[in-house]
C-alpha cells in the first residue's frame, strides 16, 4: 500500500506513535498529501496517556460515522477495541463506522533518504556498501532510525564511532564506560571493539554499585566509581532525562582521567534558545512540573522516560560551570555514513 492511498480515509489514528507522531504526520501530509483528520493516540506502560490532535481541517468535529484507518506505528501490544474505548473517553464523538488496521512497515513511503546517501560505509561494523534504511521501531524518524543494513546501528552510534576514529587515536584500547546504551547489539559490538568497555543502567530498586540481572546499577548523579577511572564516557540521548544534570556532568568529570572525554548526543537545535527545565525535583522524590509532562519511548524496554529539560545553546556554559569541562559542538561533514549533516553531537574535554 502506498502512503497516498490513505487519502480515502476521513480519520487516521496514529496508534503507538509516541514521539514519532510528528514524523508520521509529515509523511502523511507532505508526502502523501493527506488533508483529513489525524488523531495521535498512545498509552504508555506507566499509565500516562498521550493524546493529541493534528487537525488539518478547520475543525476536528463530526467524528461519528466516519471512515477511519488505524495506523499501527510501533510494535506495541494492542487491542483495537480498548483503543477505541479510550479514545471515546477523550473524544466521545469518535465512533467511525468502518475501521481498517495497517502496519507502518507494510506501507511504501519516501524515507527521507534524499537528504543522505542511501548506500555508504558504516564505521560501527566497518563495512562498505551497506544500505541505510529507515527502521520505524526506532524513535525520531531519520535522526534515530536510519539503520545500517548490516549491524542495525543508528546515526548517533555511527557519529560517535566515526568521531572517535578521527580525533582519539587508539581509543579502542582505552577504558570506556557508557550510561544506558541504546541497544543490546550496540553493547555486543562495542565489547568486540573495546576490551575495556563497560556499561551501566539506573534501576530504582537496586543500590548503586550493585548488579541486577548481571547489569551494573549506577546513578549518574552520584556514582560509586573511583576518581579518574575512565578515559572515555559515552551517553546517547540521556541528558534530556536527568533531573539534576549539573550533578551528572560533575560526576562524569570526576571519574574521567585527565585528558579524558565525554562524548554524547541529545535532542538539540540551535533554534532552542536558552536551556529550559521542564520540571524540578522536590523533597521526598516529588517532581514539580514547569511544563506539560513529556515522555520519550525507551528503546531498551517497553517503558518511557520523562523529559526533564530542553537543552539550548547555552549548554556549553552550563557544563563548564557544573564540571569545569570544555565542550565543543560538532557536526559530521561526511555524507557516506548515514548521518544527516545537521545532526549535532558533543564532546566535553577534561583538561
Amino acid at each position: 500500500m502506498k502512503i497516498q492511498d490513505f487519502n480515502r480515509y476521513e480519520i487516521i489514528v496514529l496508534y503507538g506513535a509516541g514521539t514519532n507522531a510528528k514524523y508520521f504526520y509529515e509523511c502523511l501530509t507532505q508526502q502523501g498529501g493527506y488533508s483529513g483528520n489525524i488523531l495521535v493516540w498512545d498509552n504508555f506502560p506507566n499509565g500516562k496517556t498521550v493524546a493529541g490532535i493534528f487537525a488539518t481541517l478547520p475543525e476536528f468535529s463530526c467524528l461519528h460515522e466516519k471512515n477511519a484507518a488505524v495506523l499501527i506505528t510501533t510494535t506495541v501490544t494492542r487491542n483495537l477495541q480498548e483503543m477505541i474505548e479510550s479514545v471515546q473517553n477523550y473524544l466521545p464523538a469518535f465512533s467511525p463506522y468502518n475501521i481498517e488496521e495497517f502496519d507502518i512497515n507494510d506501507i511504501n513511503r519516501h524515507d527521507e533518504l534524499s537528504e543522505v546517501n542511501s548506500v555508504g560505509y558504516c564505521p560501527v561494523c566497518q563495512t562498505s556498501n551497506v544500505t541505510f534504511f529507515l527502521h520505524t521501531d526506532f524513535i525520531g524518524g531519520s535522526r534515530n532510525g536510519l539503520c545500517c543494513s548490516n549491524c542495525e546501528s543508528i546515526p548517533r552510534m555511527r557519529a560517535i564511532v566515526d568521531t572517535l576514529d578521527t580525533i582519539f587515536t587508539g581509543w579502542r584500547k582505552k577504558k570506556i564506560h557508557e550510561t544506558a546504551p541504546a541497544s543490546l547489539k550496540w553493547i555486543k559490538r562495542f565489547q568486540e571493539m573495546c576490551a575495556n568497555y563497560s556499561y551501566s543502567f539506573f534501576f530504582s530498586d537496586t543500590p548503586p554499585g550493585s548488579f541486577k540481572d548481571d547489569i551494573r546499577c549506577e546513578n549518574l548523579e552520584s556514582m560509586t566509581f573511583s576518581d579518574e577511572s575512565f578515559d572515555i564516557w559515552i551517553t546517547q540521548d540521556v541528558f534530556e532525562h536527568i533531573l539534576n544534570p549539573a550533578y551528572a556532568f560533575r560526576e562524569i568529570s570526576r571519574v574521567l582521567r585527565k585528558g579524558g572525554i565525554h562524548i554524547f548526543t541529545i535532542p538539540f537545535s540551535y533554534q532552542n534558545g536558552q536551556t529550559r527545565f521542564r520540571c524540578l525535583e522536590r523533597g521526598g522524590g516529588n517532581i514539580f512540573f514547569l511544563e506539560e509532562p513529556l515522555y520519550h519511548l525507551n528503546s531498551n524496554c517497553a517503558g518511557s522516560s520523562l523529559v526533564t529539560i530542553d537543552w539550548g545553546t547555552d549548554i556549553t556554559d552550563f557544563i563548564y560551570q557544573a564540571s569545569g569541562m570544555l565542550t565543543m559542538i560538532y557536526k559530521n561533514p561526511k555524507t557516506n555514513i548515514g548521518v544527516k549533516p545537521e545532526l549535532p553531537y558533543f564532546i566535553s574535554y577534561k583538561l
